[in-house]
């Protein structure tokens, strides 16, 4: 009779394997969603801080535009201009400096004074703007005026004669736009960049300091070509698995890399649990159902059988008058008690 509970025990626990078995295929199935659901976010989150960027270039390129077309840069009178640069550089933190550059990338016309020495003529934002003849986003760089880290805006201006005069610049104050990237709403575990076309970290949110100005880890660099949103779905660095969602600078804001990291472990983190709640329960459940079937089964089917092997000894004994002893009902055991006894 012990090998009838053990089968019996066997038997609830091959039926509770296809239970465990589906738990575990739409626990698969489930982190296939969340995978795509985690690299949608990652691209939402990248067009978000793109279309930020885009908005401060395209406020620069207004800018530029309204310095040079006042009168005091078209008809070339510094003292005016100086003026009017200092007011607007007074009015605007995002700005480290202002300036307008003559064709030789020397200085026409600062907020305030500058060494007549210094030139532009060697950096990409002034050289880039005179050959596209458009607005021009630069790169990570020193002023050399002002002497703090910034990246160039510049655009040309027109002349009233319809020519090219020289190049308006406006210096980004790249704490200023540390700060705008991290007021933007952003997942906890979620780490931004904004990298110039070199690679050169611009602006980063948590933990801006100490990474503002150093170049971006080689293997990563990847992110710099294309011309097209696009996500990465599993890159593993300093020991963390991310999800990242990237803007190359052939996309709009043009000259501006942006890039989100999504940690897995933390994206995944629901998944998990919920996985291991539904392992925890089905396993728990099992052992329950293992123990209710081994109390239950001694009680339930091995009496009963060993009452009527004992009775069927005794009538091959001789002894005629045994009966079962077992109650009669409509189970099967009472129908097999009842047939016992009359036999």
């Amino acid at each position: 009779m012990q090998g009838l509970v053990t089968r019996l025990l066997l038997l609830v626990s091959i039926a509770l394997l296809p239970v465990l078995a589906f738990e575990i295929y739409t626990e698969g199935d489930a982190r296939q969603v969340r995978q795509q659901l985690v690299e949608d976010e990652a691209l939402r989150l990248v067009r978000l801080i793109a279309s930020e960027q885009q908005r401060i270039a395209d406020s620069a390129e207004q800018v530029l535009d309204a310095i040079s077309s006042t009168p005091a840069v078209q008809d070339h009178r510094p003292e005016s201009c100086q003026r009017i640069l200092a007011n607007l550089l007074a009015r605007s933190p995002r700005y480290n400096n202002m300036a307008v550059l003559g064709l030789d990338g020397h200085f026409l016309c600062t907020p305030a004074l500058a060494d007549p020495a210094i030139s532009a003529a060697d950096r990409y934002h002034f050289r880039e703007a005179l050959r596209t003849g458009g607005f021009v986003i630069g790169e990570y760089a020193i002023g050399r005026d002002s002497g703090k880290p910034t990246i160039h805006m510049a655009k040309p201006f027109i002349d009233a004669n319809g020519r090219v005069a020289g190049v308006v610049v406006a210096a980004l104050n790249l704490d200023w736009l540390g700060r705008q990237l991290a007021r933007l709403a952003l997942p906890p575990e979620a780490v931004a960049v904004v990298i110039d076309r070199n690679g050169t970290i611009l602006a980063r949110t948590p933990d801006p300091q100490h990474l503002v100005g150093r170049p971006m880890p080689d293997e990563n660099r990847f992110a710099l070509q294309g011309s097209e949103v696009r996500v990465v779905p599993n890159l593993t660095q300093n020991g963390r698995d991310l999800i990242v969602g990237y803007s190359p600078p052939g996309t709009e804001p043009k000259g501006l890399l942006v890039a989100v990291a999504l940690d897995r472990a933390v994206s995944f983190a629901a998944v998990t649990q919920a996985n291991r709640t539904g392992v925890a329960l089905i396993v728990a459940g099992g052992l329950l159902a293992l123990l209710i079937t081994a109390l239950l089964g001694g009680r339930l089917i091995r009496r009963p059988v060993e009452r009527l092997l004992v009775v069927a000894d005794r009538w091959r004994a001789g002894d005629l008058t045994a009966r079962s002893g077992l109650r009669v009902d409509g189970s099967e055991f009472g129908r097999l008690a009842a047939a016992f006894d009359t036999m």
